[in-house]
């Protein structure tokens, strides 16, 4: 099994690594996704490249990093190894952006890391692969396709404590998932991973009187109905670095922020549906939006065992 994985060796980190981290992104065509704004023939792309994210408590901590960049289908297609069950590529434009996730999270049980990148399109927002890479708790690799029938997920994780301790490409115990859906009976004109969020509310041009947006996302292995919903204006205290080409200085004062309220409800009602998890932040989720930048500057939700947590941005890189 050494053999097969040997193409993919190349894991999640070391793809984060190879993903140049400052680079000026395409503008983006109309989005198609209930409540996006379809008037002007190119909307504004996110003015931020990466992001990063840290909140730390008595129980326990979280960091998360964001980036954002310029893929194609090739660089996509390399992440499954070609001799392996079928995983169907769907059709998609030869512009596609990325977005590189990874995240480190500690508690008092368990200590974790996570990176994943997700590869989506910009001319409508829908996702169309997704890797991800976990260590810590159980450890595993997970490439999900999707497709407008559904999610293919191909699962990879070490034999034994070991196996582990290897590249991911040489992990041998490999199964592959269908999740089947039918978007027009659910009412989705496509299906979103819930990290393109940074992507679409930065670009969406939203203020509190905007009509909630409204997608389909697959996450925890189910299909979601999700909203973002404007709330009032806030007053917010903020405390965080801002690099360009030229210069970096400190952000600090007190600016007024957009709240935007998360909702999630399974599509399918399962007696053992997972909660829905944003960043690995669950229950009651707000997003923070910078009004005069579009710059998310605080997450907030809550963590099993830590409890309530809000991750507030310590570091942009813009354009």
């Amino acid at each position: 099994m050494s053999r097969i994985f040997s193409y993919v060796s190349i894991d999640i980190w070391r793809m984060m690594a190879i993903l140049v981290p400052f680079i000026t992104v395409p503008a983006a065509l109309p989005f198609t996704a209930g409540g996006m704004e379809n008037s002007a023939p190119e909307p504004k792309m996110p003015s931020w490249t990466r992001l990063r994210y840290a909140d730390t408590t008595v129980l326990g901590s979280l960091s998360t990093e964001v980036r954002i960049t310029k893929s194609d289908p090739q660089a996509m297609q390399a992440a499954v190894p070609s001799d392996l069950p079928e995983m169907p590529l769907p059709a998609a434009p030869e512009d596609l952006l990325t977005l590189g996730v990874s995240a480190y999270g500690h508690s008092i049980v368990k200590s974790y890391t996570v990176g994943a990148v997700i590869w989506f399109n910009p001319y409508n927002g829908a996702t169309i692969q997704r890797d991800k890479l976990t260590r810590g708790g159980k450890a595993s690799k997970r490439i999900y396709r999707y497709t407008p029938h559904g999610v293919h997920r191909l699962r990879i994780e070490p034999e034994d404590r070991n196996e582990e301790k290897e590249d991911a490409g040489n992990w041998s115990r490999v199964k592959q998932t269908y999740f089947p859906f039918d978007l027009e009976k659910a009412g989705c004109e496509l299906v979103i991973d819930p990290a393109v969020l940074f992507y679409l509310i930065s670009v969406a041009g939203l203020h509190p009187d905007s009509a909630p947006l409204r997608f389909c996302a697959f996450t925890n292995d189910e299909l979601y109905w999700l909203s973002v919903k404007p709330q009032e204006l806030r007053q917010r205290s903020v405390n965080y670095i801002r690099r360009t080409s030229t210069i970096e200085e400190t952000v600090e004062g007190t600016i007024e922020v957009l709240p935007l309220e998360i909702r999630a409800t399974p599509v399918r009602h399962k007696k053992k549906s997972k909660e829905f998890e944003f960043l690995e932040l669950r229950g009651n989720i707000r997003i923070f939006l910078d009004m005069k930048t579009g710059i998310p500057v605080q997450i907030s939700g809550e963590r099993r065992v830590v409890g309530k947590m809000d991750i507030k941005l310590d570091k942009v890189v813009v354009h």
